[in-house]
């Protein structure tokens, strides 16, 4: 172990800042959900329901997980901005770099 705290930020999603040493289940608002997809950057985190739901996590800097309170987020959270839409993938990278992609459907006229 470096002597990181990995569960500074709430980047573990499990709603506090506790280092975990061995795998621990996500709950709170993805219990009973399906996830299909993950990523991770540097200090947050965001997966994928098999509804089409993206839900972020972790260090809030300058708006990167999609949530209007601008603090940290200790557990999993909807991207409301996102909901109504069908989210199909995820990509986090370093510290301050995210994105969701959508599914359009291609116009029948």
């Amino acid at each position: 172990m470096d002597g990181a705290n990995w569960g500074e930020l709430g980047r573990l999603g499990l709603g506090d800042d506790i280092t975990r040493l061995v795998p621990t289940a996500v709950r709170g608002a993805l219990h009973g959900k399906s996830v299909v997809g993950a990523s991770a950057g540097q200090n947050h985190s965001a997966v994928v329901t098999q509804a089409g739901e993206l839900y972020t996590w972790g260090g809030e800097e300058f708006g990167i997980l999609g949530h209007s309170e601008g603090t940290h987020m200790h557990s999993p959270k909807v991207v409301e901005a996102l909901l109504g839409k069908r989210v199909v993938g995820v990509s986090a990278a370093g510290a301050w770099a995210a994105g969701a992609y959508t599914y359009l459907p291609l116009s029948s006229t």
